[in-house]
């Protein structure tokens, strides 16, 4: 998100709040009036600083979290990671590479239950839909 023109810290936050808020507002799952917006770092003329985007309720998060395409262009969400998580998915992503340039295609870092794994992905044959296939079960 562009930095505001505006010259008082005030003002700029209050900006940030109305961009933030109009990009939320997209998905009916986030009540847009409990959201904290902050800006990280010191006001710089050549950098735009991250947005800090602070949810009243986590699952809130998540849901922007795995919706994250639907933000719109230049926008992107990312979970605010400790320094060992940054460390541990900055290995699997070098990791990743590694095994690409010995030959393996298709890899990529994927969270289940908020873990990252490297994992092969899958390709959809044609006709084939991207969503997972529903599995029925009888019970007699």
């Amino acid at each position: 998100i562009p930095e505001s023109a505006a010259t008082t810290q005030v003002q700029r936050l209050n900006d940030d709040r109305n961009t933030v808020m109009n990009i939320v507002s997209k998905f009916d799952e986030v009540k847009t009036d409990c959201i904290k917006v902050s800006r990280v770092g010191r006001v710089a003329a050549d950098k735009v600083r991250p947005v800090k985007v602070s949810f009243a309720d986590s699952s809130e998060a998540r849901y922007v979290l795995r919706n994250n395409r639907l933000l719109g262009d230049g926008v992107r969400a990312k979970a605010d990671l400790t320094v060992s998580q940054r460390e541990h998915l900055r290995g699997l992503w070098n990791e990743v590479e590694e095994r690409r340039m010995a030959g393996e295609e298709e890899l990529t870092v994927k969270f289940f239950d908020s873990i990252p794994k490297i994992v092969k992905l899958r390709k959809n044959l044609p006709g084939e839909s991207a969503q997972l296939p529903t599995i029925r079960t009888s019970v007699e």
